[in-house]
C-alpha cells in the first residue's frame, strides 16, 4: 500500500471553493475543477510510502515520492511479461461551478487508429486531437445534486422545441428531423454549423424565452456549500443512495431543455453549443446516483460534483460550451446518433454488521471492463472491514476519517486523500464515522 497524492486541474469551469473545502485545503484563488487519481501520462498522481516510520538501515532514496506511472513501469513482471505499466482506470473528484463542454469520447478502435495516424503523419503534439490510443467510457457518481446533458432526446421532442422557438434558422433544422439516425445527424450538424447571423437570431430567441415552470436545480456546488447543505459533498452517502433508489418511478430528474439552453446562454454567450444542447436530455442526478457514458454519447455536466471514474484516457472531442479547442468534423464522425435513455443507476445497498452498527456497502453496476466502484460508509460505531482484490485498486476518502492498514503501513484518509493498493493486497478499513470509495478492475 502506498500513499497517493492526486493532481489538481485548474480548468475555468471549476469552483474556487468546493474542492478546497472538501479536502480541507486553503483556497488559492484558482478554480479547482478536478483532482486526478491515476497513472495517465498527462498528469500522473504521485505515490510515497504509507508507513509513518521506516527501517533505519534503509535508504532514503527508496522512499522518495515518484509518479505512479513511473512506479508501475518499474515493477517486476511475471515470467511471460504479465503485469501493468499503467492503471486501466482513472478516478477524479469533480466540482463544476458552470457547465463543462459539449463533448464526446471515441471508441477504442477509433482512438487507436486516429492516434496512430497522428503519430505517423508527424503532427506536433500541440495539434493532436487524440492524446492517447484508448477509449474513455466513464461513470459519474453524484455526491451532490448534479445536472447533466446526456444523449439525444426523441426526434419529435427536439422538433417540438425548435419549432416553438419560432425562428427561421431553427425551423429549418426541425424540418430535417425525420425518424432515422441519419436525419438526426443532418439536423445536429446543421445546428453546430449555423452561420453567424442565423446563430445570433437563434440565441436571441432563446434569451427571450420565458421559463414554463420551475427550472429545476441549477445551483452550483458552491451554492450548496454556502448554504451549508453539503459541507462534505453529502452528509450520509448511504442514506442518499437509499433515497435515490426508493422511488423506482423516478430514476432521475428531467429538466426543461429550453430552460436549460437559456441557462447555458448566460454562461456561454454566443456559443453554438447552446443550440446543440436542445438536442440532448437535460437531467438531474440525486446524490448517490451514477451516470455512465459509453463511446459516442454526446454529453456535458452542467453543475454539481462527484467522483468520476473512467478508462485511463484523456480523449475528448468538443463541440462547444468551452474555451478549449473544438473539433466538430471529428466529433460528428464518432457520435452515436441513436436515441437512447440516459444510463443512470442507483447502487445495490447492503449492510455488513449488526442492525445498529457496521458498514454500509454501495455497490455500483460495472458497465465497462476497466473498472468497478464500491463505496463504504460507517457511522457512529468503531468498526473494521477488509477490502482488496487480485487487481490493483484505489481507496479514496469521501467523508470523515478512515484508517487504512496493511502489512506495508497505516494511513488515515480524510476527504480527498487516497491510497494505492497493489494487486493481491488486502487492507483493513477502520473508522467510527467516515466513507471511502474503492475502485478496482473486475477480474476477467
Amino acid at each position: 500500500m502506498l500513499r497517493l497524492r492526486g493532481r489538481i486541474q485548474h480548468y475555468d469551469w471549476g469552483s474556487n471553493t468546493a474542492l478546497p473545502a472538501f479536502t480541507r485545503s486553503r483556497p488559492d484563488g484558482k478554480p479547482w475543477a478536478e483532482i486526478w487519481y491515476g497513472s495517465h501520462h498527462s498528469s500522473p498522481s504521485v505515490v510515497s510510502e504509507a508507513s509513518p516510520w521506516f527501517d533505519g538501515g534503509g535508504t532514503v532514496e527508496a522512499l522518495a515520492p515518484r509518479p505512479l506511472d513511473e512506479y508501475l513501469d518499474q515493477q517486476p513482471r511475471g515470467p511471460e511479461g504479465e503485469g501493468q505499466s499503467t492503471l486501466p482506470f482513472l478516478a477524479k473528484l469533480l466540482a463544476a461551478s458552470r457547465a463543462l463542454s459539449l463533448q464526446v469520447h471515441p471508441s477504442r478502435e477509433v482512438a487507436d487508429r486516429r492516434f496512430r495516424e497522428q503519430v505517423a503523419a508527424g503532427e506536433p503534439k500541440s495539434q493532436w486531437l487524440y492524446s492517447d490510443n484508448m477509449h474513455k467510457p466513464e461513470t459519474l457518481l453524484a455526491l451532490v445534486p448534479t445536472t447533466a446533458l446526456v444523449g439525444f432526446r426523441d426526434h419529435s421532442a427536439i422538433r417540438s422545441d425548435l419549432e416553438a422557438l419560432d425562428v427561421a434558422s431553427l425551423r429549418a433544422i426541425a424540418e430535417l428531423l425525420g425518424p432515422q439516425p441519419e436525419d438526426l445527424k443532418r439536423a445536429f450538424e446543421r445546428a453546430l454549423r449555423l452561420p453567424g447571423d442565423q446563430l445570433e437570431d437563434a440565441l436571441r430567441r432563446i434569451s427571450e424565452h420565458q421559463p414554463s415552470g420551475p427550472r429545476g436545480s441549477a445551483a452550483s456546488v458552491d451554492d450548496w456549500l454556502k448554504a451549508g447543505r453539503a459541507p462534505q459533498y453529502v452528509e450520509d452517502l448511504s442514506s442518499a443512495a437509499d433515497d435515490a433508489g426508493a422511488d423506482t418511478g423516478r430514476a432521475f430528474g428531467i429538466l426543461d431543455s429550453v430552460d436549460t439552453a437559456k441557462l447555458l446562454l448566460d454562461q456561454y454567450p454566443g456559443d453554438v453549443g447552446v443550440v446543440g444542447s436542445l438536442f440532448l436530455n437535460a437531467i438531474e442526478l440525486a446524490p448517490g446516483q451514477a451516470l455512465s457514458l459509453g463511446a459516442g454519447v454526446v454529453h456535458g455536466y452542467m453543475s454539481g460534483g462527484g467522483l468520476e471514474v473512467m478508462a485511463c484516457s484523456d480523449n475528448v472531442l468538443r463541440a462547444g460550451l468551452t474555451s478549449k479547442r473544438v473539433a466538430i468534423d471529428e466529433l460528428l464522425d464518432v457520435v452515436d446518433f441513436r436515441v437512447a435513455p440516459p444510463l443512470v443507476d442507483s447502487p445495490a445497498v447492503t449492510r455488513v454488521g449488526s442492525a445498529d452498527s457496521g458498514w454500509t456497502v454501495l455497490d455500483y453496476p460495472a458497465h465497462f471492463a476497466e473498472y468497478t466502484t464500491k463505496c463504504f460508509q460507517v457511522n457512529g460505531f468503531p468498526e473494521s472491514l477488509t477490502v482488496g482484490g487480485a487487481e490493483p485498486g484505489l481507496v479514496i476518502g469521501l467523508a470523515g476519517s478512515v484508517v487504512v492498514e496493511s502489512g506495508d503501513g497505516r494511513m488515515s484518509l480524510a476527504p480527498g486523500d487516497a491510497a494505492f493498493l497493489s494487486g493481491g493486497e488486502i487492507v483493513t478499513l477502520e473508522a467510527e464515522q467516515g466513507a471511502v470509495a474503492y475502485i478496482t478492475t473486475p477480474r476477467a
